[in-house]
């Protein structure tokens, strides 16, 4: 009687003894779990990323607007801001080689004149923040790419009640940044009147593509900044 009572005392030993390691297990999971979270919000903070799951309210389809129209309408607001046509003509020199002045346009998608790809883009961007951010990925007149600019944009596009890729609304949301986060740009276009060298100051310290150095990709955007002053 007394070894089957060792037994059952020490079948019930064991038996706790793994409940226990079980639940120590589960704590270091969680423990872990929990950690990473941590490090994941710590890095979407730094990058200046929130929220980035944000479910986006819904908002009207934006309308595909001609290169023709986006440059009138470029134009005009921008000379509403107190810019010398030099300073306009240097914008746009840079904006129509980001993007041929589209705003639904997504980099790479140039094939298609329809730009299937860039509108299905923005019916998901617009759904979800996740979906626009994520990925370096050039969207837009300007092509905002890095997730903080991209972010900002898709926040500012809400707050309006309006899509990532209509052009009023990309119009406003380029100003504002110009006009906050880029002084010495904004202040040079709204003086210059000298077109090609305007045109190379956005590259350099607006755009700041990968080939902002070089000669030939300065005189290109300085041509066609030049090509629009003589349009307008």
């Amino acid at each position: 009687a007394d070894k089957l009572k060792n037994a059952v005392n020490d079948a019930r030993e064991n038996t706790r003894k793994q409940e226990n390691k079980k639940e120590e297990s589960k704590g270091w999971f969680s423990n872990l779990t929990a950690k990473v979270k941590s490090g994941l919000t710590a890095a979407t903070d730094w990058m200046g990323i929130t929220d980035s799951t944000a479910e986006g309210i819904q908002v009207p389809k934006p309308k595909q607007v001609n290169p023709t129209e986006t440059s009138q309408r470029i134009w005009k607001f921008f000379k509403s801001k107190g810019w010398t046509d030099e300073g306009v003509a240097a914008l746009m020199g840079n904006l129509d080689k980001e993007s041929t002045l589209r705003p639904v346009q997504l980099q790479g998608d140039l094939a298609d004149s329809n730009r299937t790809k860039s509108m299905k883009y923005v019916a998901e961007a617009d759904k979800n923040k996740r979906n626009f951010t994520r990925g370096q990925i050039g969207f837009g007149i300007a092509q905002w790419t890095t997730p903080d600019r991209k972010e900002n944009l898709w926040n500012y596009a809400q707050s309006k009640g309006k899509s990532v890729g209509d052009l009023d609304t990309q119009l406003e949301f380029l100003n504002d940044e110009l006009e906050t986060k880029y002084k010495s740009v904004v202040a040079e276009l709204k003086n210059t009147k000298d077109v090609g060298s305007a045109a190379v100051t956005v590259l350099k310290k607006f755009e700041v593509a990968r080939d902002r150095n070089l000669k030939s990709e300065q005189d290109d955007r300085a041509s066609r900044a030049m090509g629009w002053y003589k349009t307008y």
